[in-house]
């Protein structure tokens, strides 16, 4: 779903003529994106998430607070408070991540407030025991 979500992304930031294949749709996008559980990285949910956005999906309470506690605990890199980490239990500040998180904030504007998250190396999500992510899904 990672790679349909890239295609929608990609689509849309240059302005591509046409619509996304018929089997790329809100309906396939949104059970990826209530679950974010489902990915190892960071960046593959942020372009989920706003492929499923741009396509006309609606963010009620429940995946508001998901999209917010997957995302908002990997901000924050030292030295570099506003950059974003891969996620899983890579530490690694990246910016291929940070651009997606910052181009899903613009379609779903205060989705993830300008806050840091927790900076040390390896930080998972909150309410993570080892503070890493556990659930390794498959994309």
């Amino acid at each position: 779903m990672a790679a349909a979500a890239a295609l929608v992304d990609g689509a849309h930031d240059t302005h591509a003529a046409g619509n996304p294949p018929g089997w790329i749709t809100r309906g396939a996008l949104e059970p990826w994106a209530r679950n974010p559980e489902r990915f190892t990285a960071i960046y593959d949910y942020a372009q989920v998430l706003r492929a499923y956005v741009l396509l006309g999906g609606g963010l009620d309470a429940p995946l508001r607070r998901a999209a917010h506690d997957e995302i908002a605990p990997y901000r924050g890199c030292p030295g570099l408070p506003g950059l974003y980490r891969i996620g899983g239990t890579d530490p690694g500040c990246d910016l291929k991540t940070t651009w997606a998180v910052w181009t899903l904030n613009r379609a779903v504007p205060g989705l993830v407030p300008k806050t840091t998250g927790r900076s040390g190396a390896g930080a998972g999500p909150s309410g993570s025991a080892s503070g890493k992510r556990t659930n390794r899904g498959q994309q």
